[in-house]
């Protein structure tokens, strides 16, 4: 969470990209866990993705590559009105 809202500031792709994930966390709020981490957030999200055959939703270059390796599926934000998933 204090990822989103630090990259919720910029502007271009990753803020547009934050900005939609902290509104997808406000609207899902009654179903969704927050847990906190003290190790690395992306390994966390790709254990967790791999252990659940979970969807991730990342801008993160280095983590679309481990994804895509291990085929977990990923959800991109193209432009204001397009997501993709991967």
């Amino acid at each position: 969470m204090n990822e989103l809202f630090s990259l919720s500031k910029n502007r271009g792709k990753t803020g547009m990209g934050a900005r939609f994930a902290l509104k997808l966390i406000e609207k899902n709020k009654n179903s969704i866990i927050l847990i906190s981490s003290s190790d690395k957030v992306d390994e966390w999200i790709f254990e967790y993705a791999k252990e659940n055959n979970a969807f991730v939703c990342t801008d993160d270059a280095r983590l679309k590559t481990k994804l895509k390796r291990e085929k977990i599926k990923t959800i991109v934000i193209k432009s204001k009105s397009v997501v993709d998933f991967e």
